[in-house]
Formats: C-alpha cells, sequence, structure tokens
C-alpha cells in the first residue's frame, strides 16, 4: 500500500507525527495487531483502527502525555465519548496498559509524603475487594488490579482527596490510559470498599494537621515571648544607658556653674592672676612676694644690716 493510500500515514501526518520513525514503528505493530479485535469494534469511525493503534502506540513509548483525545476524536471520525469506549476496548483486547505504579503517581503529582499512606490503603483494598470475588474468579481479578493501571489511579485519587489534596483528574486518566466513566467506576467500588479505612485515614490526617497546628501555635507563642523578653532587655539597656547620660550631663552642668561661680568668689585671688606683682613666685604659685618666706627674711636681713652700719657709724663717730 502506498504512503498516498496509507491511512496510517496518513494520520500520523494529521497529528503531525510523520517525522517520529520509532514511534511510525510502533503504530505500524500495534495496527497489526488490531486484527485480532472484532472489525465491528473500530465501526464507529473511517479513521479509528489507526488512530487508536498510534495512541497505543504513543502509551507503549511513554509518548502520550498531552495526547489531544478531541482532536484523535475528530481524525477518528467519531464522538470523543465513542472514540475513549474504543480505545479502552481495544487497548484491554490487546492488553496493552501503560505501566503505572502508585510510587509514579506520587512522583508524577509531588505527593510522595502521602505514598506510605496510600500504600497501606492499597494492600488493604486489594485483599477486600478479592475477598469479594468467586474463588474462581480471583486469579483473573488480582491480574486485573495489578496490570490495569486505572485501578491504582482510582485509588491514589480517592486518597489524595481524603487527605485533602486535589490532583487533576485529566491528568490522571491521561497517565492511566482509561476514560472518566472507567476511572468513575473504580473510584466508586474503592469508596464503597475503603469507607472504613478511608475514614481513619481523614480522622488521623486531621489528627495530625491539628498536632501541627498547636505545635506551630505554641512556636510562634514562644517566639513571640523571646521577642518580648528581648524588647524588654533592649528597653531596660537603653534607659540605663539615658539616666546614665542624664547623670553625666548634670554633673558636667553641676561642674559648669562651680567654675563660672568660683572666679566671683575669689576675686582678689583672679586679680592677682590677671595682674601678678611679683615675677616668677607669683606667676607660679600666686602669692604675692611680700607674703613670702624669702622675702621676710630678707626685711630682716636688711634691717639687721642697717642697724649694724649704724653702730658702725657711731662708733666712727665718738
Amino acid at each position: 500500500m502506498s504512503a498516498t493510500h496509507n491511512p496510517l500515514v496518513h494520520c500520523l501526518d494529521r497529528l503531525n507525527l510523520g517525522d517520529d520513525s520509532s514511534l511510525r514503528a510502533r503504530a505500524e505493530s500495534v495496527y497489526g495487531q488490531c486484527a485480532k479485535v472484532p472489525t465491528k469494534i473500530f465501526d464507529m469511525g473511517p479513521n479509528c483502527r489507526p488512530v487508536v493503534a498510534i495512541q497505543l502506540a504513543c502509551e507503549s513509548l511513554s509518548q502520550h502525555h498531552g495526547w489531544d483525545t478531541k482532536l484523535a476524536a475528530q481524525l477518528a471520525g467519531c464522538t470523543k465519548r465513542q472514540y475513549e469506549n474504543t480505545v479502552s476496548t481495544v487497548r484491554k483486547s490487546l492488553n496493552l496498559q501503560p505501566n503505572v505504579s502508585l510510587d509514579s503517581l506520587a512522583v508524577a503529582f509531588g505527593s510522595s509524603t502521602m505514598l506510605s499512606k496510600i500504600t497501606r490503603v492499597w494492600d488493604d483494598f486489594s485483599k477486600e475487594y478479592l475477598s469479594t470475588i468467586p474463588r474462581a474468579q480471583r486469579t483473573q481479578a488480582s491480574r486485573e488490579l495489578n496490570d490495569v493501571p486505572a485501578w491504582k489511579g482510582a485509588l491514589f485519587f480517592t486518597c489524595a482527596k481524603t487527605l485533602g489534596q486535589n490532583i487533576g483528574k485529566t491528568k490522571l486518566q491521561d497517565m492511566c490510559a482509561c476514560t472518566a466513566t472507567e476511572i468513575n467506576k473504580y473510584i466508586k467500588v474503592i469508596n464503597d470498599i475503603c469507607k472504613e479505612d478511608l475514614e481513619k485515614l481523614k480522622e488521623k490526617e486531621t489528627s495530625s494537621q491539628s498536632t501541627r497546628v498547636t505545635r506551630r501555635t505554641r512556636r510562634r507563642a514562644e517566639d513571640e515571648e523571646e521577642h518580648v523578653q528581648l524588647s524588654d532587655t533592649k528597653r531596660r539597656k537603653r534607659s540605663t544607658k539615658e539616666a546614665s547620660t542624664s547623670t553625666t550631663t548634670t554633673s558636667s552642668k553641676s561642674i559648669d556653674k562651680i567654675s563660672t561661680k568660683k572666679p566671683a568668689a575669689n576675686n582678689t585671688t583672679t586679680t592677682a592672676t590677671s595682674n601678678p606683682r611679683s615675677g616668677i613666685v607669683s606667676m607660679i604659685s600666686h602669692q604675692h612676694y611680700k607674703d613670702t618666706r624669702r622675702y621676710k627674711d630678707y626685711i630682716a636681713w636688711s634691717d639687721a644690716l642697717r642697724q649694724q652700719l649704724r653702730t658702725v657709724t657711731s662708733n666712727t663717730a665718738s
């Protein structure tokens, strides 16, 4: 068949995927496997089979993120709901499920902290669910739980919602390669079987949140108290410093007043200082030279010398 009349190549080109050789090779392989599916499954649209093959090829190569289901349905020539149902049927018939785990979902939605809780719920759900299935069908049901990613997606969505975290259901459907009808059906089953487990999970989360709030409140109160204490300490230090500064200023003013008044009380000394009467002595001690001991000794010596001269003069005259 030439490329012009090859519906698979035509649809790849219409979806702008014609240049991806690995995707084209994988799509051709899936398109060939679709021969195992009853032809009436693809009667919903003229290009239903090639478009479905391309989507399943993208999923197997982990290139289906961002796949436009609405555009794919238009190209297939059917409604979106008809297209999604066809993809789901073919996927199950050919057992072409994407590899999805709770770990990969937790990483994709940034919810790694919830993983341990969700895993415990999954283990409990698996046991409870299989116990409701007839013994003859349990092996098939167990395989379906492990192989159909929509089960894990539905439980992940339910637990995340219980824990107060909203995740995009459209993105979840895209990762799990399922329809809204499929995932909603599984969510309902999980809510019915895990009702008690989900209630306990919610109670623990509420209690944990309350504890965290209490701790944050206590920590905030302690921080505020510490802040108040530091503020009081700073305030006391500031007051002490201001008081010390005030005392120093007052003392300085008092000294200035005393210094201002002192010259008035000792007017004579100031005058003597301003107008020294005797050279070096008065300049050093601010004392009048006539009051010094040296001057008094000089006077005594001078008087004694005069008296001695008078005596000598008197004796000579006689």
